[in-house]
């Protein structure tokens, strides 16, 4: 894997990036046709709706890092219903409203409520 250094405004750093492989076969249509650029460094600092460095919204950015299995540090999961499969299944933990199903790839939206004994209320976001 190849990574290269951008300037990140947020950061106030320069950050690692990579970009992801071009799928090796003809895809459909709505399918992404090249390569995809992936901050490997995409983290709780991450806080604007848009990334600085790519100019993409951020839960793209942290979706291509989930899907591209490139993070140092695994994303933290907890077990959650899809809305896509509708299996109760391990989701990574993208961010506070954003989670990753790891069976079929459909990013799931929820809302989540830390208690005063850190216990974690949630309820499904419905976009």
């Amino acid at each position: 894997m190849q990574t290269e250094k951008a300037f990140c405004a947020k950061c106030k750093r320069e950050v690692q990036l990579t970009w992801t492989a071009a799928p090796l076969h003809e895809g459909h249509a709505n399918l992404g046709s090249g390569d995809e650029l992936v901050c490997l460094e995409l983290g709780d600092q991450c806080t604007d709706d848009v990334c600085c460095v790519s100019r993409l919204p951020r839960q793209v950015m942290a979706l291509r890092l989930a899907k591209s299995e490139l993070r140092e540090r695994p994303f933290s999961t907890t077990k959650y219903p899809c809305q896509g499969c509708g299996q109760e299944t391990e989701m990574q933990i993208l961010d506070q409203q954003d989670l990753y199903c790891t069976v079929c790839g459909t990013m799931n939206h929820w809302i989540a409520f830390e208690l005063a004994d850190q216990r974690f209320v949630t309820l499904p976001q419905l976009r």
